[in-house]
This record gives structure tokens, C-alpha cells and sequence, in this order.
């Protein structure tokens, strides 16, 4: 911005951020502006990932949980809400990719600590803060704990950007 481009480009040039947490990590806040309306949130939240995200699965992410969080005030099926905030991205992005594998994981008995794993070695990257693994794990940990606190555990156990993935989980 302060060069004078303006988004979406001001988001994707010469930035190398675009598939990181930044923007997945602001969700909170659409959700809370249009609880029970996700697509609104989901909106707006690409309207705030293009800022600093454009074209990248950080941007993806934002739009996931905002859609998530604001279907939240109204539904607590985990599954259900899951599957409302993948309607709001592109199924062939790499977020909605690790979130259907944590999903099928789950579905398929595998264990929760086989499951990282396998998020770890199809997703994994050499940047810590990187969206798409992130993503695979807080679901591990949204759909392997008992309550939660365990929830948030297994997620935060998962490695990677922890302070990101519990506090989404967290919301």
C-alpha cells in the first residue's frame, strides 16, 4: 500500500508471506461481525486477506474460519461446520486439501498421532508458520480431542505455529 498498489495486488507482490497464518489468524473478528451469516464473513474476510494474502492459502484460511466461527453462533456439529467453511473456498486450494485429510483421517481410525503424521509428511513445510499444515492440525485437534482443553492440546502438540493453531482451535 505504502508503494501505491492496491489490493489484490498490494497482497501478492513480491510477498512471501502469502500462504502463511497472518491472515487466517483475523477470522475472529468477520465471525463476530456477522455471526450466523458465513458467507458475510467469509466475504469480508477475503476482502481483508487481500490486503497482505492475495492468491495465497492464507487467504483461504481467513475465509475457512471466518465461515466456520460465524456458523458457530448457531451450529456445534463439528462436521456440519467444517463442511460450511470448505463451501466458501476453492476445493482445489492446499487448505481445503489438509482439512479434508484431517477429516478423512478421522473418519478412517487412524489415530491421532498417525494422523499428524500423515498431515506432516503430505503437508508439511520448512516454514513453521505455513497455513496449510497449521489448518490440517488445528482440525486434528477439533476432531481427536474429548473436551476442550484436550482440543486445544492435541493441536497445540501438533507443532508448527502453536500460538496460531490454539488460538484458533480456541475460538
Amino acid at each position: 500500500l505504502g508503494r501505491g498498489l492496491l489490493p489484490p495486488i498490494s497482497g501478492c507482490f513480491e510477498n512471501y508471506f502469502v500462504d502463511e497464518m497472518g491472515a487466517p489468524i483475523r477470522s475472529e473478528i468477520w465471525a463476530c461481525l456477522a455471526p450466523g451469516d458465513p458467507q458475510l464473513a467469509a466475504a469480508m474476510a477475503w476482502k481483508d486477506a487481500v490486503l497482505d494474502h492475495a492468491g495465497g492459502e492464507g487467504m483461504y484460511g481467513e475465509m475457512f474460519w471466518a465461515a466456520v466461527e460465524s456458523a458457530a453462533f448457531l451450529i456445534t456439529d463439528p462436521k456440519t461446520l467444517i463442511r460450511i467453511g470448505l463451501a466458501m473456498i476453492p476445493i482445489s486450494s492446499h487448505i481445503s486439501r489438509v482439512i479434508r485429510e484431517a477429516v478423512w483421517c478421522s473418519e478412517n481410525g487412524h489415530r491421532w498421532g498417525e494422523a499428524r503424521e500423515r498431515i506432516a509428511r503430505i503437508f508439511g513445510h520448512h516454514q513453521p508458520c505455513n497455513a496449510v499444515p497449521n489448518h490440517g492440525f488445528t482440525i486434528l485437534g477439533w476432531l481427536y480431542g474429548k473436551d476442550y482443553g484436550d482440543r486445544l492440546c492435541r493441536a497445540v502438540n501438533c507443532g508448527y505455529d502453536t500460538d496460531c493453531t490454539g488460538a484458533t482451535l480456541g475460538s
